[in-house]
């Protein structure tokens, strides 16, 4: 008797399965070093956006306190973002009639 064995690849880690809008510091930072690369930022589009204005020390990476600017932003601003904290924003519109 030939026993055939089939090799079955199992896939590690969801891509996307249940989030649901809320996403959490944790599930980002795949490999658990404390911090989310940008890398691992652009498995959430919403968070790679505004990746490098959340970055404040611009080291790269986003901490637990700078991931928690990104929930704010979140929870609390519905769409309007005129009040930028960061002030990086480029849109200098000369109002000049």
């Amino acid at each position: 008797g030939s026993s055939g064995s089939t090799g079955q690849t199992q896939t590690q880690g969801t891509t996307g399965h249940g989030t649901t809008g809320k996403v959490d510091f944790s599930k980002l930072d795949q490999d658990g070093n404390g911090h989310i690369s940008e890398q691992e930022a652009a498995a959430y589009p919403n968070l790679a956006v505004h990746f490098q204005s959340l970055d404040a020390d611009s080291n790269g990476k986003l901490d637990e306190a700078e991931f928690a600017q990104f929930e704010t932003m979140e929870g609390g601003a519905s769409g309007s973002m005129e009040h930028g904290t960061g002030g990086a924003m480029e849109q200098d519109k000369d109002s000049g009639s």
